[in-house]
């Protein structure tokens, strides 16, 4: 099971349902299950071999509760939704700064891409979000 530390306070059903009504598009169950076991946090050192490894992930981002939630990096990252013509959730980043976003457009519902910064594109990562949990080491 995947541990994260620094995580924010639960979030309550309650939470969930104003944050999920706040997206025009519904969300994948894997997302939701995620998020009301893990509200954000940062993935715990694995070591291979007496070597840090470094995750594909380097922190999930929190929902309502931080300094830097999902709410907000919404809200910063208008000018990739123009980019992209579409809104995606923004709920990780890699250690370069990097973004992971889930698509939630009919036409790409659920995939999950890397919005490079520097470029200002997106590489496809998984094909959806269980997909990205179950390649986690931890998971």
């Amino acid at each position: 099971m995947i541990s994260l530390e620094e995580s924010e306070q639960s979030l309550t059903e309650h939470e969930w349902q104003t944050f999920a009504n706040s997206i025009d598009y519904p969300i994948p169950e894997s997302f939701k299950d995620f998020y009301l076991q893990h509200n954000g946090g940062y993935l715990e050192p694995l070591f291979v071999d007496g070597e840090e490894y470094a995750p594909l992930i380097h922190g999930f981002m929190p929902i309502t509760y931080g300094s830097l939630t999902i709410e907000q990096l919404m809200i910063d990252m208008q000018y990739a939704w123009d980019i992209l013509q579409e809104v995606c959730i923004p709920f990780a980043s890699d250690a370069g700064g990097n973004s992971f976003l889930l698509r939630i457009v009919p036409q790409h519902y659920g995939e999950v891409v890397v919005w490079l910064e520097e470029e200002e594109s997106i590489i496809p990562c998984r094909h959806s979000f269980a997909e990205l949990l179950e390649d986690l080491p931890y998971y």
